[in-house]
This record gives C-alpha cells, structure tokens and sequence, in this order.
C-alpha cells in the first residue's frame, strides 16, 4: 500500500516505523526479546523498508541513518528467497533514489558480491539482484566497475539465454 502513496510513505515514516523495521531486521536476540525479528519477520520487515524507500527520496536517508544498509546487505545472505527478495528490492529502490551517498554506503556495506551471487544459476531471486546492481552502477563509475568485475556481466547474459537457445548451442 505505502510504495503507490508518497505520502502516507513520509506519515509512515515520520511515525518511527524505520527504526522499528531496521531494529527488525536483526536476527532475533534470544537475550533480549526487543531485539531482532524472526526470519519470516526480518524478510517482512525489509519488504516493508522496500516499500517505504520505493520512488522516495525523503525516507531513504532516514533509513540509511537507521543503519537498514548493512542488515539488509545481511539478509541477501539468508538461504530463503523471500529474505532475498525484498532484501534486493530494498536496496534496488534505496541506490535508485538515493544517489551516490547511497550507493558508495551499499558498496561500503558489501552489497554487490551477495547481489552477484543471487545471479547464479539455482537463485530464483534474479529479476531483484539485477535491479539492485542495476541501480548501484547507475551513473556511478566505480560501481560499473566493481560490478563488472564480479562476473556480474557474464551472469546477466547467461540469464538472457533460453533454454531452446542453450541446446542449439549445445547442438551445434
């Protein structure tokens, strides 16, 4: 709902959700109840930050500041697709709007090489991570290099291929 309203996106916001929501995206403190979600609700809580930062750039750098960046770049890391998922949309959508203070601090967090992983065959998940590296080397010299040195460019033509095509190859 909040990623078609800007501004119910900024109430939303302004309400103290994305401390919340980045608090949510630790995994869960077995010592401290308020600390950290489930996984089920750490990948929800990113769907969340997703849908908050999606074609705004006033929440996103209040969600950088919450400290969202490196627990997300955290959640790619997760061998479940729906943490995958929103964990790259999340990032795709905050490097979109974000500039480069963002995507310099998603880079610093470590975020291309889990992206590039995702790209591999066996991840399901590819659509999101080549949106996310997409929007880190958007107008960003050192990230279209660092991207293209992990392999990155391989990959996505890898994804263009079909099947069909793949057996021709195999074929001929």
């Amino acid at each position: 709902v909040t990623a078609s309203s800007r501004e119910v996106q900024e109430m939303v916001a302004k309400e103290g959700a994305i401390e919340y929501l980045t608090n949510l995206l630790l995994p869960k403190d077995p010592k401290d109840a308020t600390i950290g979600g489930s996984l089920e609700g750490r990948f929800e809580a990113a769907g969340a930050l997703w849908s908050l930062s999606k074609e705004n750039e006033e929440t996103t750098p209040g969600i950088a500041e919450a400290g969202a960046i490196g627990r997300l770049v955290k959640l790619l890391h997760e061998e479940n697709p729906d943490a995958q998922k929103n964990a790259a949309g999340a990032l795709g959508a905050l490097a979109g709007v974000g500039g480069r203070k963002i995507q310099e601090l998603i880079t610093k967090e470590g975020g291309i090489m889990p992206l590039v992983k995702l790209l591999e065959p066996g991840y399901i998940v590819h659509v999101y991570a080549a949106t996310a590296l997409a929007e880190l080397a958007r107008r960003y010299p050192a990230n279209q290099t660092a991207v293209a040195g992990k392999n990155a460019i391989r990959l996505l033509v890898d994804l263009l291929i079909t099947p069909e095509e793949e057996e021709a190859a195999k074929a001929a």
